[in-house]
């Protein structure tokens, strides 16, 4: 991923040289907290509705999408020639994972499960005991058994063969989708309409049934579960009531939960695109299409996207912070700026005057007998400590 970092650094440098020409002498304007990157058909992509993403140890990124799985080495994408099998018709990848052995994990269009492995390729189909449908979406759980989650039920894929959970095995007869996830501790949950449940003792166990028909669940990093039932984020801890932190705006159709590295909730929605909550701050990222189907999170710490149109987005903070009014400085109009020997910021603003900013605090300086006052025009400073003002 070495190339992909050293090109998003070469755009930074002019965005930056531009942003300290908007800065001088005018008005400054909003600087979003985040930016994104796209790649699409254009560069490389077979597809722009991306289903799943993962690194794989030696820092590829694996990108599926409805025309087959690529390895994306941050500037180019190789296609990854999908085996003959026996039921695969077509190379539309509906969901992506990779488990505990660097094996990549496809569950297909029309039910099957595929295993991509260094030593070949399996598939799992009717055959091995699941159902002729589409797959939703996949875990692994502790024992390094794979889960395919399907619109009537679970199939726990282990030693080659399919053990599958419906109705007669405590799976909800609801209409909708249905998640499957691993926690912390190696235990796969579900949710599937109105309810949540868990794998426990062999079966299913319905541990909350919720108000809300649209339910979302993700694993948290340290314990428990995410969920989004409505328009409600809920934090779960298992033998404790479902914690509200946050909400979302109303009539907002979370479709996946991710935690980052930091601990921060990512939420990808059907039509309004991608949130990020973290310590009761719900804020916006933006993307290159408003369908959000999957999330990742790199070595790098930068954070993945696979949108449902607008290909596979890399997401990252801006480069600039903004320092205006709202941070203490005498005025939004900035002419020049400098950083002193101890760190601290100084500042011609327009209308000629000199501020400095002193452990967090912003000050002006006033007029005294080697300073007017006003009439400065550039501030820049030296090795010594000093600090120089040009009028």
């Amino acid at each position: 991923m070495g190339s992909l970092q050293c090109r998003v650094r070469a755009a930074v440098i002019p965005a930056l040289m531009g942003a300290l020409v908007f800065l001088s002498g005018v008005a400054v304007g909003e600087v979003p907290a985040w930016r994104y990157r796209a790649w699409q058909t254009d560069d490389g992509l077979p597809d722009n509705s991306v289903t799943g993403i993962a690194q794989t140890r030696d820092g590829f990124l694996w990108v599926a999408t409805r025309g087959g799985v690529l390895r994306f080495n941050g500037a180019n994408f190789t296609e990854m020639p999908m085996p003959r099998m026996p039921g695969i018709s077509n190379r539309v990848v509906r969901a992506m994972i990779l488990d505990h052995r660097d094996r990549l994990w496809l569950g297909m269009e029309r039910g099957q499960v595929v295993c991509l492995g260094p030593d070949g390729a399996q598939a799992y189909g009717p055959a091995e005991g699941l159902p002729d449908r589409q797959v939703l979406s996949l875990a692994e759980d502790r024992e390094g058994a794979v889960w395919a989650a399907f619109s009537n039920g679970l199939v726990r894929i282990k030693a080659g063969m399919g053990t599958r959970f419906g109705e007669a095995e405590g799976f909800p007869h609801a209409a909708g989708g249905t998640r499957v996830v691993c926690d912390a501790k190696g235990d796969v949950w579900y949710a599937h309409g109105r309810q949540v449940g868990v794998f426990r003792e062999g079966g299913l166990k319905a541990m909350l049934t919720l108000n809300e028909q649209a339910v979302q669940i993700g694993a948290a990093s340290s314990s428990g579960l995410w969920i989004c039932a409505g328009s409600r984020i809920l934090r779960y801890r298992e033998g404790r009531e479902p914690e509200e932190v946050g909400r979302l705006p109303a009539n907002i159709t979370p479709r996946v939960l991710f935690e980052d590295h930091r601990g921060a909730l990512w939420i990808g929605t059907g039509s309004d695109g991608l949130f990020r909550f973290m310590e009761g701050v719900l804020e916006t990222a933006p993307t290159s299409h408003q369908e959000v189907d999957c999330l990742h999170e790199d070595t790098e710490g930068n954070i993945w996207a696979g949108t449902n149109g607008g290909g596979l987005d890399q997401i990252r903070p801006s480069a600039m912070v903004l320092l205006g009014r709202e941070a203490g400085l005498p005025s939004d109009s900035v002419r020049s700026v400098c950083e002193d020997k101890a760190g601290g910021l100084w500042v011609v603003l327009q209308n000629g005057k000199l501020a400095r900013e002193l452990d967090g605090c912003w000050t002006k300086v006033d007029a005294s007998g080697t300073w007017p006052g006003d009439g400065g025009t550039c501030v820049t400073a030296d090795r010594e400590g000093g600090v120089w003002v040009g009028s």
